[in-house]
């Protein structure tokens, strides 16, 4: 039995809980609750083939974690950060002073940017590792995950040079103990980082300034080309080569695959919570600044989409 540390009870933390605690795991998820102690919390899990189970895992708070890390964080065999990307920085600060440098961490985050933070801030003396994730998953209620659609869990080093961190990405891999979950080591995680980045720089504000399910972007089709076709020039640019090899191709067979889902953003902003725009939209025109391109399509999107937070709000 291994035990895992899961970092954020939103809709893939407590699905990865889930799964894990299923598969005879010990896993501990910190939630922001204000309890100083450990104690039982019950996840009401929704399987993808739809039946349902009551899963127990271990609830703790940053004060609980603080209290015990010192006797026992050096046991645990990896510590998954399922946060939202503008809460990852902050999130790995209060873990930090307890973290064991040889305790690989995982970042799930969507987008691009949170990722670079937390390594910097980390430095070279921890195992930071980064996924691409495409697991459909969604909170029906407060801990209760539903697993909505297979997908892959693709890890690798953060810095693909570490050699160490390469050698725990592996080693993750191979002692991943769910097969319900799939899980892939990658050499070079930083093109799945972009390609996922690069979907959803088309798919989550498209839904959220028309407010719609992912399948009625199929209706807007000349603008996804337009948006798709400005990343393909700043891809170039940059240097990246993509593991697909048409992203046209590739984004519209994924707003095909989850046309009844509601993207992330558009979730978020339904619900009054921070959205990840920051970290994809914005991300995106920063990288097309340093390389002197403007995309018009995605600054417009961009614009469109604050307008749309700013009246939520």
């Amino acid at each position: 039995m291994s035990k895992y540390l899961i970092v954020g009870a939103g809709a893939l933390g407590c699905l990865y809980a889930a799964e894990l605690a299923r598969a005879q795991q010990q896993v501990y998820l910190l939630v922001r609750d204000t309890q100083a102690n450990i104690q039982t919390r019950e996840l009401a899990y929704t399987r993808i083939d739809g039946t349902q189970e009551s899963i127990q895992v271990q609830a703790l708070d940053t004060p609980a974690w603080r209290q015990q890390a010192p006797t026992w964080a050096a046991t645990f065999c990896g510590i998954i950060l399922a946060t939202k990307a503008q809460d990852a920085l902050a999130s790995v600060q209060a873990l930090a002073p307890q973290l064991p440098p040889q305790v690989p961490v995982l970042l799930l985050q969507n987008g691009m940017g949170s990722q670079q933070a937390v390594a910097q801030y980390l430095g070279g003396q921890h195992l930071v590792l980064a996924a691409s994730v495409t697991e459909g998953a969604y909170l029906k209620a407060p801990f209760s995950p539903v697993h909505a659609g297979r997908g892959v869990l693709r890890l690798g080093a953060f810095d693909p040079e570490q050699t160490k961190a390469q050698d725990a990405a592996q080693a993750w891999v191979r002692t991943w103990p769910t097969a319900h979950l799939k899980c892939i080591y990658a050499q070079d995680i930083h093109p799945w980082l972009w390609q996922k980045l690069a979907i959803n720089a088309v798919i989550n504000p498209l839904t959220l300034i028309y407010n719609c399910p992912n399948g009625e972007l199929m209706q807007h089709l000349p603008q996804v080309r337009l948006l798709v076709e400005e990343l393909q020039t700043l891809l170039q640019s940059l240097a990246i080569q993509l593991p697909c090899t048409d992203l046209q191709t590739c984004v519209q067979e994924v707003i095909q695959a989850t046309a009844g889902n509601i993207s992330s953003m558009l979730q978020d902003q339904r619900a009054g919570r921070p959205t990840e725009l920051a970290y994809i939209s914005a991300y995106v025109l920063a990288c097309a600044k340093q390389v002197g391109l403007t995309l018009p399509a995605h600054v417009r999107l961009y614009q469109q989409a604050q307008a749309c937070l700013a009246i939520k709000d």
